[in-house]
């Protein structure tokens, strides 16, 4: 495991949150990844969390980038 995934591990677990790539389906409008903060202005066909995972739209990581998905565990 790289020192990235580590990091981005830990702000996962350090806001109680243990997303994973079965929790997310290919999202159909291009938007803004919530999780990296990079290019916030490039909208793009991401990832969307699954609305079963979803209690309001305040919630943290809705729609991810490609990347982000990628850094997602498995289970």
């Amino acid at each position: 495991m790289s020192i990235e995934d580590e990091i981005f591990a830990d702000a996962l677990n350090a806001q109680g949150l243990h997303h994973t790539k079965q929790m997310y389906n290919k999202a159909k409008l291009p938007h803004r990844c919530s999780m990296c903060g990079e290019d916030n202005d490039k909208l793009e066909i991401g990832y969307a969390l699954d609305v079963e995972f979803v209690s309001d739209l305040s919630d943290p990581y809705i729609f991810i980038c490609e990347d982000c998905y990628k850094e997602l565990p498995n289970d």
